[in-house]
């Protein structure tokens, strides 16, 4: 054994509680040991050595060490003070947030990178993080919470649906039918239009009750011609009529071979094959060959249905559509069948009109522009054009219409409606024309082209303005 070994026994010897050590002594050729006591001690740790020269080789060492006497317990590493031991910990090796140690700083790191400590303010409805209180509230605003209602939702889609089909976008009830409307305006409008009577002030649950209560102010205009008994409704009178025995038909035109039951009736078809027109329409100066023919018209301007279906309320401006309404809804019978397709009709004018789907027949010409229509409905709608004829007018505006759906449509500006959605982004419009052309915007569409210069256009207006500005007509 060498001195070094001696040496290291001697610190083992102290570090025990021992101050005796070995001494090696060299007695002839033999070795041997002798207890040696050791009175040189470290005053930074306490330890024991043999001689001063040993004692101050461990000194410089031990006084660096003994400097930095607060050791992490993680790392190892060695502080002055317990204030820097502190610090040291907190940067390198503790969560602020959840009080987790971690014996390496990477390892810290990655807890804050992915733990929910960095987010601690959690979503109860989708279970979301979030860094702030307020970028949690702006969350559940946007996604989760009805602004109006206050009602929540676990799923962002559950939100819009409820938004769509809620009555917090329709706040405004009526009472009498349980629809919700937009504003208080249009919730006024639905009730004067569908539910109270203007002349008495009465108000009822179902349309169909207001306009069976509305007759009982009219006056009674329709009179039979076999009893002068006096109705206020058309409906009515026919009814009626059904209780008198049938005539024969004893009368006839000489011009079509038509027959009728009296003489009175005979004259006035007769007026059918005469060029003249005696009878003027006090609102638009259209003349007619009968009074009734100018009164139906008249209606037109009027808004009035005289002939109200007693089945289900329904009303009517002419007999004709009434008794076709009869015929049409309330009867399942289709005795008038297509030859060509086996297609069946209830009225032979139906037949009539689908059968032209198969020959191509246009025999309604224009005695204006000769332009041809297939039925007689859409001739007399393009008649219009020439004529400047818009007898459906807005009570709302002053805006007039030729046709009556045309007129609907606009009905639908004034009443805050908007039918018409986006299925891409849920904006809304009060017409399908505006829906399509919104949803150009997403197809990136451009169907309307110049024939001048090739430019394309989503929309037709757009189209017209682009001719009139630079080519100098209309395409």
């Amino acid at each position: 054994m060498d001195d070094k070994e001696v040496d290291k026994m001697s610190e083992i010897n102290v570090n025990t509680g021992n101050e005796v050590g070995l001494d090696l002594q060299q007695d002839g050729g033999r070795k041997r040991y002798d207890e040696v006591v050791y009175t040189h001690v470290c005053g930074h740790c306490g330890k024991f050595f043999r001689g001063e020269a040993l004692l101050k080789q461990h000194t410089s060492s031990c006084k660096k060490r003994c400097e930095k006497p607060y050791k992490c317990t993680n790392c190892g590493k060695n502080f002055q003070a317990s204030k820097s031991l502190t610090i040291h910990e907190k940067e390198k090796h503790t969560c602020i947030i959840c009080g987790e140690y971690f014996q390496e700083t990477s390892s810290l790191l990655s807890h804050k990178r992915t733990s929910i400590c960095n987010n601690p303010y959690k979503c109860t409805h989708c279970g979301k993080n979030f860094q702030t209180k307020e970028s949690l509230t702006v969350h559940e605003k946007e996604k989760h919470l009805c602004i109006k209602c206050g009602k929540c939702f676990q799923k962002t889609s559950s939100l819009l649906s409820h938004k769509r089909k809620s009555i917090c976008n329709n706040p405004y009830k009526c009472t009498h039918c349980g629809k919700n409307l937009q504003t208080k305006k249009s919730l006024t409008i639905h009730e004067k239009e569908k539910h109270m009577c203007i002349i008495c002030g009465k108000y009822f649950q179902k349309t169909s009750h207001l306009l069976s209560h509305k007759i009982t102010h009219a006056p009674k205009r329709y009179k039979c011609n076999k009893c002068d008994k006096r109705y206020r409704t058309a409906g009515a009178l026919e009814s009626h009529k059904e209780s008198h025995p049938r005539l024969t038909k004893s009368h006839k035109c000489a011009q079509c071979d038509k027959e009728f039951w009296t003489a009175s009736r005979l004259l006035k078809h007769q007026i059918v094959h005469s060029t003249v027109r005696p009878y003027g329409c006090s609102f638009c100066g259209n003349s007619f060959k009968t009074k009734n023919v100018m009164k139906e018209h008249e209606r037109i301007h009027t808004g009035e249905k005289p002939y109200v279906c007693n089945l289900c309320g329904r009303a009517f401006r002419t007999r004709c559509t009434y008794n076709a309404h009869k015929k049409d809804v309330h009867t399942n019978k289709r005795p008038f069948k297509c030859t060509e397709c086996d297609k069946a009709f209830k009225r032979p004018a139906h037949l009539d009109q689908h059968k032209r789907t198969h020959t191509g027949e246009k025999s309604f010409i224009c005695d204006v522009c000769s332009k041809a229509f297939g039925y007689a409905i859409h001739l007399s709608r393009h008649k219009m054009i020439h004529t400047g004829e818009k007898p459906y007018k807005c009570s709302y505006c002053d805006h007039a219409f030729n046709q009556a759906s045309n007129l609907k449509k606009h009905l639908i500006t004034h009443s805050d409606k908007k039918p018409f959605s986006c299925t891409l982004c849920n904006k809304s419009f009060s017409d399908k024309r505006g829906l399509q052309n919104h949803k150009m915007t997403h197809t990136g569409e451009k169907p309307h082209k110049c024939t001048h210069c090739d430019k394309c256009f989503a929309q037709k207006s757009v189209l017209k303005n682009h001719f009139s500005k630079l080519h100098g007509d209309e395409p």
